[in-house]
C-alpha cells in the first residue's frame, strides 16, 4: 500500500505512459514504475499489467506494446458527415471516431475524464470551441458554434458534404477542421481506405477471443494503431463494417 502522500501504482503507470513519447513494453513500464517506487506486491508484474488493463487511455497496440491514447491520436484525420439539408443550422453530431479523437478520456473515471470544450482552427483563421454535449440516448454532439456556422454557410454546405478534422496535440486541444464538398471526394481513394480499415478491423477481431466487440472499443484500438493517420479520411467505421460481409452488426 502507498504511504500517505505517495502515488498509487496505477497513478505511477499513468505518469510513466503520459511522459513517454513512444509506446512501451510491459517490461519498460515496469522498470520505470519500479524506478519511481519499488513494486512490492505479491506479483509485481501482474500489478502493473492490471493497471495497464484498467486504464482506458492506456491502450495495447499489439506486439506487447502499450501507448497513451492522446499521444497515439496525433496525425489522425477523421470524417464527420453533414447529414442535415442545412447543416449550419443544426447541432454537429459526433461519430464515435470523432468523439474519441477530441475527448480521448471519454470512458475514464471522473478523476481522469476531461470533457472541457476543445479549440478547433478553421482555414479562415477563426478558432471555434466544440463542446461535448449529451443530445439523446447514445448521441453526443455540440451546438453549432457561430464561427463554424458562418464558415459552413459561406461554403454552401449541404447534406452529403463533410467536415474533416485533423488531430494535433490532443492533450492541448490543437485541432484543425475544414469543409469538403461531396463532389470533391476521390471515390477510388476512399474505397481503398475503407478496405484498409475493414481489413485492419478484421485482423483485430480475429485476434480477439470475444464474439462481440462494441464498435467504440474497436475504434479506439484502430485509432491507437495509427489507422486513421492518412491524407484520405475513410468513411465512418460503422458504415464501413456494415458494407462488408465479414462483419455482423449486433446492435453495438
Amino acid at each position: 500500500m502507498p504511504q500517505p502522500g505517495e502515488p498509487s501504482y496505477t497513478e505511477l503507470v499513468y505518469e510513466v505512459m503520459m511522459s513517454a513519447r513512444q509506446p512501451l513494453t510491459l517490461q519498460e513500464v515496469f522498470d520505470e514504475v519500479n524506478r519511481r517506487r519499488p513494486v512490492t506486491t505479491r506479483d509485481p508484474k501482474a500489478t502493473i499489467r492490471n493497471a495497464l488493463a484498467q486504464g482506458r487511455q492506456l491502450v495495447s497496440i499489439g506486439e506487447g506494446r502499450y501507448g497513451y491514447l492522446p499521444h497515439l491520436l496525433v496525425g489522425s484525420l477523421l470524417r464527420l458527415p453533414l447529414q442535415e439539408e442545412n447543416p449550419a443550422n443544426h447541432p454537429l453530431i459526433f461519430l464515435d471516431e470523432v468523439r474519441h479523437a477530441l475527448w480521448p478520456s471519454f470512458f475514464e473515471n471522473r478523476k481522469r475524464s476531461v470533457r472541457e470544450p476543445v479549440q478547433v482552427r478553421l482555414p479562415n483563421g477563426d478558432g471555434v470551441a466544440l463542446c461535448l454535449t449529451f443530445l439523446s440516448r447514445g448521441v453526443w454532439g455540440t451546438p453549432m458554434p457561430e464561427g463554424l456556422r458562418r464558415y459552413l454557410v459561406e461554403n454552401r454546405a449541404a447534406s452529403g458534404d463533410s467536415l474533416l478534422i485533423r488531430v494535433g496535440e490532443g492533450e492541448t486541444g490543437r485541432f484543425e477542421a475544414w469543409f469538403e464538398p461531396h463532389w470533391k471526394r476521390d471515390g477510388a481513394a476512399e474505397a481503398k481506405r475503407n478496405r484498409e480499415l475493414a481489413d485492419a478491423a478484421h485482423g483485430i477481431l480475429r485476434r480477439n477471443p470475444a464474439h462481440e466487440v462494441p464498435v467504440w472499443d474497436l475504434i479506439i484500438a484502430m485509432l491507437a494503431r495509427g489507422l486513421y493517420r492518412s491524407d484520405v479520411p475513410p468513411d465512418p467505421l460503422e458504415a464501413v463494417l456494415r458494407a462488408d460481409p465479414r462483419f455482423v452488426h449486433t446492435g453495438l
